[in-house]
């Protein structure tokens, strides 16, 4: 009988892996150092272009049902809406943002991998790995796993798949260097009941003097906020108070709002940074384990999803014996470039709306003289043109799907509509 593929970490980065490599006849076992599952909301967006991979999976309908559906995103600054983003202008079965509780969408993955024999195995930790790049035998990769009770478990598995999320154990084990940098910044976080003139059909940027702050609708009166710059210092034992966070509206939003009911609060800092390699003989990484960056596009957890989808199908090919091992390498190779371009891409998003130079906040028809605020991409006469360095750049030949067509005359080229890749690493406005 063959040993399990062992995957490390139970988010939507290894449930991934384990639903799609369970569908397709290989048995794997999901192990978490976590008690049980998270109830908290953390990542909350959901790009089209992983909702259009989940519907091939029958998952989609129930994440749309349980979500909310940002349609626009409405950047402020001096106190005026500088411009208004429209979702509807993507190509897609689902031309908006989903925002949903990760806790959501960790279920729903739960209940898909149970469908498929697959049950995660809470409160055993990795705690050593090894392997032996020479060995003939079918499971070369060696696990110590410590169990609930504090007893060890060694194990043998065929790969291993590291989402374990930033602190990975593989990665650090392996001395892969997480390259990148740590912002200065701290960060406030709280998800809460707002009541006030603010659509749940729209995402809120304000930019200002203060700094950053967005929120984030998740239906009705529930909103996630995220500021930068907080009025106090950073906590040990307590996250942001609803104080606080009131205190941070009224500082840089002109819109009235009243906060109630905070349910969650966190403080952070924003790390970008990436490995090298995503391949180390039978080992593999993906997700966190070797991404992390600004949740400035909502990118996170649907490039981990997406990092999944492209390894599962090349794995289970080696697996079943329908390709040799060497196909592993195109992995790394489609996946570390759209790391490249998420990292890249969300740094620039979030310089340009945590920004404290005025200019960057003044309404784009003043700057460029436009006629409409309203964004619906491309170039066309009298509407608002966004930055440079958000134009849709048509990728070279020998990138393009098959039926490859230009997406840029009418879509909004900015990251809260990015599909960074996924089975197809073309960048999508």
């Amino acid at each position: 009988m063959t040993d399990p593929v062992l995957i490390v970490g139970a988010g939507p980065t290894g449930l991934t892996a384990a639903l799609e490599l369970s569908r397709m006849g290989v048995p794997v076992r999901l192990i978490d150092k976590r008690e049980a599952p998270a109830t908290t909301s953390r990542a909350i967006g959901v790009q089209a272009r992983t909702l259009e991979l989940f519907a091939q999976r029958g998952l989609a309908e129930e994440m749309v049902r349980l979500g909310n559906k940002g349609r626009f995103a409405s950047i402020y600054g001096g106190g005026k809406r500088v411009f208004r983003l429209d979702f509807g202008h993507v190509e897609s079965r689902y031309p908006f943002m989903l925002l949903i509780s990760q806790a959501e969408t960790e279920r729903i993955l739960r209940e898909a991998v149970a469908r498929q024999g697959v049950t995660p195995e809470w409160n055993i930790e990795l705690v050593g790995i090894g392997q032996d790049a020479l060995s003939q035998d079918a499971s070369p990769v060696q696990g110590i796993l410590k169990l609930a009770d504090g007893s060890l478990e060694r194990v043998a598995a065929p790969w291993l798949i590291s989402a374990e999320g930033a602190h990975s154990l593989v990665r650090t084990t392996l001395d892969l260097p997480f390259e990148g940098h740590t912002r200065e910044e701290q960060y406030a976080l709280g998800d809460l009941l707002v009541a006030g003139d603010l659509p749940d059909s729209d995402i809120y940027i304000f930019s200002s003097d203060h700094g950053f702050m967005g929120l984030f609708p998740m239906g009705g009166e529930h909103f996630r906020l995220i500021a930068s710059n907080p009025l106090s210092e950073r906590s040990k034992d307590a996250g942001p108070s609803l104080d606080e966070l009131q205190r941070i509206y009224d500082q840089r939003s002109h819109i009235p709002a009243r906060f109630h009911d905070l349910t969650w609060s966190s403080w952070f800092r924003i790390n970008s940074r990436m490995v090298s390699r995503l391949k180390v003989g039978r080992l593999l990484l993906g997700g966190d384990a070797a991404h992390i960056h600004s949740p400035a596009g909502a990118q996170g957890m649907n490039t981990g999803i997406q990092d999944m989808i492209n390894l599962s199908w090349k794995l289970a090919m080696v697996m079943n014996g329908q390709a040799p091992a060497s196909i592993l390498d195109t992995y790394e190779a489609d996946r570390l470039l759209v790391m490249r371009g998420v990292l890249f891409k969300t740094d620039t998003l979030n310089n340009m709306i945590g920004t404290e130079n005025p200019v960057v906040r003044t309404p784009v028809h003043r700057r460029r003289g436009a006629g409409s605020r309203e964004c619906h991409g491309g170039h066309e006469p009298g509407r608002a043109q966004l930055p440079q360095q958000f134009a849709v750049r048509e990728p070279p030949p020998w990138r393009r799907s098959p039926g490859w067509r230009s997406r840029s005359r009418h879509k909004c080229p900015i990251a809260f509509g990015w599909e960074m890749g996924g089975d197809n690493p073309t960048v999508r406005a």
